[in-house]
């Protein structure tokens, strides 16, 4: 699927090393946990050939597509997460990268120098303010506590610590 779950699955390649789902289960994937190792060693002794573990994922493929298509020409992150148990169901991150190994090959210069850091996967590894979705935090916290006739006004952005953090 090229670029759609690169920031998800990532990739695996002798020359670049590994990035994303591929690096942090790279060696349940490849079979080299220890245990592994143990159980498969009959099939070593035999020469037979060895596979690794899968993962299961709870991506939603659809939602996944519309996700991206949403995203495009936009630089961002979008993710899908199912309230009741936490499974993610969607997450993309714009730009994206395809990353095919023989994609990787030629364009692995452009990729890490690119401008619109595209190997960075937004959704998980971008540092964001927190946006509008936080607000719902806020209010929650507010009528919980029972404080609901605070005012405060929005003069558009606000000083924390030296930093200007715009609404």
């Amino acid at each position: 699927f090229d670029e759609l779950y690169a920031h998800v699955i990532g990739y695996h390649t002798p020359i670049y090393g590994n990035a994303q789902l591929e690096a942090a289960y790279q060696d349940d994937l490849s079979g080299n946990k220890a245990l592994n190792r143990i159980m498969d060693l009959p099939k070593q002794l035999t020469g037979e050939k060895l596979f690794g573990n899968q993962l299961q994922l709870t991506l939603d493929h659809d939602l996944q597509k519309k996700a991206w298509d949403l995203l495009q020409g936009q630089k961002g992150a979008v993710v899908a997460l199912d309230p009741k148990t936490g499974a993610v169901l969607a997450m993309v991150s714009n730009p994206s990268y395809d990353p095919n190994q023989d994609k990787l090959s030629g364009a692995w210069e452009d990729l890490q120098n690119s401008k619109d850091s595209v190997l960075l996967p937004r959704a998980t590894q971008g540092l964001y303010p927190p946006g509008s979705t936080f607000k719902c935090l806020t209010t929650a916290a507010a009528a919980a506590s029972g404080n609901l006739d605070f005012v405060w006004k929005d003069e558009g952005s606000i000083l924390v610590d030296g930093m200007i953090i715009r609404n």
